[in-house]
């Protein structure tokens, strides 16, 4: 995104910016038109506001991303656990002589 210079910011374009999703650009526009008018409450309050919502979005995001790993992790547990099983059967299988002849008929004893 490019800078807008400073005599562009509105309360408007911060508006903008907020319905859009934009909360850091909106807070930056919303400070400046605060510093030409410093005892302006909505202002002030508009910043906070987005200031928490900005919070309040990266830990759900981090949330979402743990929530993630954890499930991969699992699942790769489950997997290291088959992988042990399929091992196991596998060496018990071949260490047992078998009943079928090479052409996969029973053998005769």
């Amino acid at each position: 995104m490019t800078k807008i210079k400073n005599k562009y910011y509105t309360v408007e374009l911060a508006k903008l910016y907020e319905k859009q999703g934009y909360f850091k650009q909106a807070i930056t526009c919303y400070s400046a038109v605060f510093k030409k008018d410093k005892k302006n409450k909505t202002l002030f309050n508009n910043i906070k506001r987005l200031e928490i919502l900005i919070k309040k979005n990266e830990k759900s995001c981090m949330e979402r991303k743990l929530k993630k790993l954890f499930k991969e992790w699992i699942e790769l547990l489950f997997l290291e656990k088959r992988t042990k099983n399929l091992k196991n059967n596998s060496s018990q299988i071949s260490c047992q002589p078998s009943q079928y002849s090479q052409h996969g008929r029973p053998k005769k004893f």
